[in-house]
């Protein structure tokens, strides 16, 4: 199996890169062959396999495209990207595809225009989520300036209340103020009116 994705993708391809194409050709291979891959096939029978998912594909598409199997988008784009990029450049993978050249023709442009369609149904849902997650800041943006407005609005009130109350002690304390103030008058007087009594009285 290595040597022949190696084939497709190169030698010198980054073995991260590798991993992801081996193992997206293989979960590929046993979508569409009832015998399952397995590290002891020979070459011919993964060439065969492959042929085959190639020959399959409206097939396969079927089986991606079936809710049951609950496939995402990004997934479905890029099992179809394995296929162009990587099965479909397989050294000699044409001698194991369907023989008549322009079905085998009318395949490749078919999965051309399937991949197509995916971005297109990518972009959408990358725009959707673009957008809904635009209103959710501006929403946020709102809801931000709102607290801010209402917790203004609070320590406004707040303030008043403090002015009110200050008003109020000072008031108090004016009035307690004028209570003593009358209150030594009243005593100045009665004093007064005493010592005239007692020089009328001398």
């Amino acid at each position: 199996m290595d040597a022949i994705i190696k084939s497709a993708c190169g030698e010198n391809i980054k073995n991260s890169s590798f991993k992801n194409y081996k193992s997206i050709s293989i979960k590929l291979f046993n979508i569409i062959n009832k015998n399952k891959y397995n590290e002891n096939m020979k070459d011919e029978e993964i060439m065969i396999g492959f042929g085959k998912v190639v020959n399959k594909f409206h097939t396969l598409k079927n089986y991606l495209d079936d809710g049951i199997n609950c496939f995402k988008t990004t997934t479905k784009k890029n099992y179809i990207n394995n296929l162009l990029n990587v099965i479909l450049k397989i050294n000699n993978i044409n001698n194991y595809c369907i023989k008549k050249k322009n079905a085998l023709n009318q395949i490749k442009t078919d999965i051309k225009e399937y991949w197509c369609n995916l971005r297109q149904d990518l972009d959408t849902i990358n725009i959707e989520k673009k957008k809904i997650k635009e209103q959710n800041e501006l929403e946020k943006n709102n809801n931000s300036e709102e607290e801010e407005e209402e917790q203004l609005e609070e320590e406004k009130q707040l303030k008043q209340l403090e002015e009110e109350k200050e008003e109020k002690e000072d008031n108090l304390e004016i009035s307690i103020k004028k209570w003593i103030i009358n209150k030594e008058i009243k005593y100045l007087e009665q004093k007064i009116k005493s010592l005239y009594q007692d020089i009328n009285n001398l």
